[in-house]
């Protein structure tokens, strides 16, 4: 009777060790399917992002382009040609091609007299004051802030008040 009942013992063990066995089974296939799920949903969003931030520089380069093509005496040829420069000033400031091709447009637009027209003037400025940021310390927002109100201040001829201490806070 007792080795009966250790067979009985032993099977019930042996049974609900394969229960267990196909629980974890149906567990694993459970998550391993969520995670596949998890991991379409997540390459959908970074898909979203990256297309939104591709737009998004697209944009800010034909803006700032547009805005060089309006300039007096601007023709397609030398548009190209200052945009190809503004670059090679990014790289060597190592600074963003967008934020270069902005605020170089935008200096043009708002104090483009201060460098007598001369875009290779502008560039200059904004290489120069591209690096003294980054050696400074100044983040992009503190540095893209500050810019905006320097060439403001160019453009009006006076830095005083709030533009002054945003720049020199830049």
């Amino acid at each position: 009777p007792k080795i009966k009942d250790a067979n009985t013992y032993t099977d019930k063990l042996a049974n609900n060790s394969n229960k267990v066995a196909n629980g974890f089974r149906k567990s694993q296939s459970a998550a391993s399917s969520l995670l596949g799920t998890v991991k379409r949903i997540a390459g959908a969003y970074l898909g979203m992002k990256t297309l939104e931030t591709g737009i998004t520089a697209s944009d800010t380069i034909t803006r700032a382009k547009n805005k060089l093509n309006n300039l007096e005496g601007a023709t397609p040829e030398s548009t190209q040609l200052a945009m190809d420069k503004i670059y090679a000033a990014a790289q060597r400031s190592r600074s963003g091609y967008g934020d270069m091709l902005g605020n170089v447009s935008k200096t043009m637009t708002l104090a483009g007299d201060s460098f007598q027209g001369n875009i290779d003037n502008a560039i200059r400025f904004q290489e120069i004051m591209a690096k003294a940021y980054t050696v400074g310390g100044a983040s992009s927002t503190e540095a893209s802030t500050s810019m905006y109100q320097l060439v403001q201040a160019l453009g009006s001829g006076v830095l005083q008040g709030d533009e002054l201490r945003s720049v020199r806070e830049g």
